[in-house]
């Protein structure tokens, strides 16, 4: 995902970014157009030879509230452009640039060592790598290259670079006594648990993808969408108490591969 996007009402991602691109590309070469548009009749207006009829007053009002629009229009998307030219370029999204940026404080602050952004290929790779590899169907509408869960390194690069970039922040691998349990995340909106997705996880998944055909489910690897099935040995916790309870401490029995939901544990908990 690169961001959300409330103009088009819509999150911009890997099957749209190459979409949206093009579509604020056009967005500033129209309203580019009708600004020269403005500009030619307003030369026209003002040049005592020209054989352009002068506007009546309601032409010139629609003309000066056009022009505001049109330049207001252009300058905000330009800068958006822009950004989005930089991102393009160095091969990142919206969201990574925001990251690199805390890496870079980081580094300066001395908590980590140096690392390198591993996704940057290359200046024209990297917009082959969104475009497409003709440039002539660069502004052509066509899906953006890749599957959206593999991507080019750059080379010389630690290949398990890019699963557990960008790197944390020390401080926020120590455990206080503020901290919640990285076992378990609860998901109110779902109203079920997960399991918090590690590094390891995501390589081993992105490997599973690769590897596998519709036949392969001899063992199920936890997604972070999936039910968490729990037992006795896992933690529950109430985001509502900032409390951790056994699973044993419920009066109730779990089949296996139950789902804890958090509202009737809590709510046994409470009678006792």
């Amino acid at each position: 995902m690169d961001h959300h996007c409330p103009w088009i009402n819509n999150c911009v991602g890997h099957d749209n970014y190459s979409h949206f691109l093009r579509f604020i590309f056009y967005v500033d070469l129209t309203c580019g157009y009708a600004m020269v548009l403005f500009l030619w009749r307003a030369k026209a207006m003002i040049d005592p030879n020209s054989s352009v009829p002068d506007p009546s007053v309601t032409e010139t009002m629609f003309l000066i509230v056009d022009f505001i629009l049109t330049f207001i229009v252009l300058f905000c998307v330009g800068i958006l452009s822009m950004y989005h030219l930089y991102c393009l370029a160095t091969n990142q999204t919206a969201i990574e640039g925001s990251e690199r940026s805390k890496v870079q404080k980081l580094i300066r602050q001395g908590k980590i060592a140096p690392v390198v952004y591993p996704f940057h290929i290359g200046f024209y790779k990297n917009v082959c790598s969104v475009l497409g590899d003709n440039p002539l169907l660069w502004m052509w509408p066509q899906r953006m290259p890749g599957n959206g869960v593999t991507f080019p390194i750059r080379p010389g690069t630690d290949p398990k670079l890019p699963y557990y970039w960008p790197p944390r922040d020390p401080n926020d691998l120590h455990p206080t006594v503020y901290s919640e349990t990285p076992q378990l995340i609860r998901r109110d909106s779902e109203g079920y648990l997960v399991r918090e997705i590690t590094a390891e996880d995501r390589i081993r998944m992105l490997q599973e993808y690769e590897t596998a055909d519709t036949d392969q489910h001899a063992e199920e690897p936890y997604y972070e969408d999936e039910y968490y099935p729990m037992d006795s040995d896992h933690y529950f916790y109430d985001s509502g108490s900032c409390e951790e309870y056994d699973v044993d401490e419920i009066d109730y029995e779990l089949e296996d591969h139950d789902v804890i939901e958090p509202e009737r544990a809590n709510d046994r908990l409470y009678d006792q």
